[in-house]
């Protein structure tokens, strides 16, 4: 990539300042429009970047609304090194930020916010250009209580997804709400807020409502968010516009006056942006790099320091301290006292067995009453008597095995009870291993017709990694509020099996993966019952069946794809089960 640095000067206008942040092999950078004498926002990548084409696109699409409350697209430019956009700069508090700070909103507030979004997104449809990347940190709350929509078709093209996610608005839309009512996101779109938790229903997994979450939640909001992100398949009932999200929004909130004050009012944290101040201290933190104001106006400060002089090296230079005195020196032993006493005295009103002999020269410094030789060995006798208990039991336990074996009739003699019985029997049972000579097909219950790319089935079982089965490439993900619950493959293992792992190997990971077995290949999605296991998948995959299931049929469920180009999908390369016969 073509490195800019801070400092550097585009189209002999523009100095980049800051590098806020990357994104893939683009750039984030605030900036400064000399000619204009203002801050702006410039996305960078490399003119041969394969997304530079969808920037330039995405930033016309934005530049043709007319929408106060998006940070407007000011210029464009491809020079044949790099591309480049520049935006409006925004000054305020991001909607994430905000939350973190303050909790929770109040309904009222965060139903006024998402409603000002939703106005923003209903003009904006109306001209067929999308957000395509809406999500908490691209909403800011600005100094003035205004709220204003950051990288508007701009920021999804940077991601390299596509224009038509008119859609995926939506959804993200009534994911707002959810996360101003509660602090956690629940759209489409990627973003670093925590997640909403969710609960398994059958097949099904669902969002659990804010309600649920958070008491005092208004039932028209509560059900709002359900009717959108819990949306079952083939059901069209609720909002399905932005539009007709604005309204419900807008009915709730009634009278708008004094809102936006309100919010200008209670920011909770400084603002992110270009904003002069008295002394260059960091305004803010932006993607975690601070932001500093080099324009303020310094003219009124004084010119005499000699006030600060509390940073001036002494002029005094104090005198080391004393060096530190040495240790007296101790005796190893205690000597006699002076007066030819016994060198250790015994406790007033201590009673003594019998009077103690004169010290003598050898025993001089000797502190025990006993010499050396008549000193006793510290815990000699209870070691002798652990290893006497230690004999006992061994002869206990010995006798214990050998009237065992007398009653079974000796060892070479298979005894009268079940334990030898049940141990061979045990012994006999054959180790679980892959089993072969499987087959695949596809599971699509949703799809018209129902297949998914059911020419590819056996390339996941053939043994070979390099092969796989992939499903369809989708522009909105599975799972609540996508286009589908989830789609599958089915593994035939041919006859009935205690199946104890299934291992799977995918070309990327990413994928939520539910696992059934059964006696029959389930039809719909209501025949799957209930899972033996659930995981996100990673590439490599061996996921213990504990307790082992029993079944001629293994269902891979997918319902939820990871993100590629162009939209979501998995590739499977391989999958084996691993059990024995039964």
């Amino acid at each position: 990539m073509t490195r800019k640095r801070p400092g550097d000067v585009l189209a002999g206008r523009y100095r980049l300042d800051d590098l806020l942040s990357e994104t893939g092999q683009g750039r984030f950078w605030r900036a400064h429009d000399q000619v204009l004498s203002r801050a702006v926002a410039i996305h960078v990548i490399d003119a041969d970047d394969e997304r530079a084409v969808g920037l330039m696109e995405a930033a016309r699409a934005s530049a043709q609304i007319v929408e106060p409350r998006l940070l407007r697209v000011l210029d464009i430019e491809n020079d044949g090194r790099i591309c480049y956009v520049v935006n409006e700069w925004g000054n305020g508090t991001s909607l994430d930020h905000l939350v973190a700070a303050e909790g929770p909103l109040p309904p009222r507030r965060a139903a006024w916010i998402v409603d000002e979004v939703a106005a923003a997104l209903v003009n904006a449809h109306d001209h067929g250009v999308a957000h395509g990347r809406l999500n908490p940190e691209n909403v800011l709350i600005d100094t003035t209580g205004s709220v204003r929509l950051i990288g508007f078709a701009v920021e999804a093209a940077l991601y390299g997804l596509g224009s038509d996610r008119i859609g995926i608005d939506v959804v993200d839309l009534v994911g707002l709400l959810h996360f101003s009512l509660t602090g956690k996101w629940a759209g489409l779109s990627e973003s670093g807020a925590p997640q909403a938790p969710r609960e398994q229903h059958g097949p099904d997994v669902r969002i659990l409502r804010p309600r649920q979450i958070r008491a005092g939640v208004p039932r028209v909001l509560d059900d709002l968010v359900d009717e959108v992100l819990n949306r079952p398949h083939g059901r069209h009932a609720g909002p399905n516009t932005a539009r007709e999200i604005h309204e419900v929004l807008s009915a709730y909130v009634g009278d708008r006056s004094g809102l936006s004050d309100e919010m200008a009012q209670t920011s909770p944290v400084p603002v992110i942006g270009h904003k002069p101040r008295p002394a260059p201290e960091p305004e803010a933190t932006v993607a975690g790099l601070p932001v500093f104001d080099d324009t303020a106006d310094t003219s009124d400060r004084p010119a005499d320091t000699s006030d600060a002089d509390w940073f001036a090296p002494r002029e005094d230079v104090p005198a080391p301290p004393p060096p530190l005195e040495p240790a007296p020196e101790r005796p190893l032993f205690a000597p006699l006292p002076a007066d030819g006493g016994p060198a250790r005295r015994a406790r007033p009103g201590a009673v003594s067995a019998a009077p103690p002999e004169p010290a003598t020269d050898s025993a001089s410094y000797w502190p025990f009453d006993a010499t050396p030789e008549e000193a006793p060995v510290p815990g000699r006798r209870w070691l002798r008597l652990a290893l006497a208990l230690a004999g006992l039991l061994l002869i206990v336990v010995a006798g214990v095995v050998i009237a065992q074996q007398l009653h079974d009739g000796g060892p070479d003699q298979p005894g009268k009870g079940t334990s030898t019985s049940s141990s061979a029997s045990a012994s006999s049972r054959p180790s679980a291993r892959p089993i072969t000579g499987t087959t695949a097909l596809d599971f699509d219950p949703f799809g018209t017709p129902p297949t998914e790319n059911s020419d590819l089935t056996p390339l996941a079982v053939d043994g070979d990694p390099t092969t796989s089965w992939r499903t369809s490439t989708y522009r909105q993900n599975l799972g609540p509020g996508g286009i589908k619950s989830g789609v599958g493959l089915i593994v035939d293992l041919r006859k009935t099996h205690r199946v104890t792992a299934v291992r799977m190997a995918f070309a990327k990971a990413g994928s939520e993966v539910s696992l059934y077995v059964a006696d029959a290949a389930p039809k719909s999605a209501a025949d799957l019952g209930k899972p033996v296991a659930t995981v996100t998948a990673q590439q490599a995959n061996q996921v213990a069946i504990d307790p082992p299931a029993t079944g001629r049929f293994v269902t891979v469920w997918l319902t939820s794809l990871p993100q590629v180009a162009g939209g979501y999908r998995a590739e499977l390369a391989e999958v084996s089960v691993i059990g024995t016969a039964v």
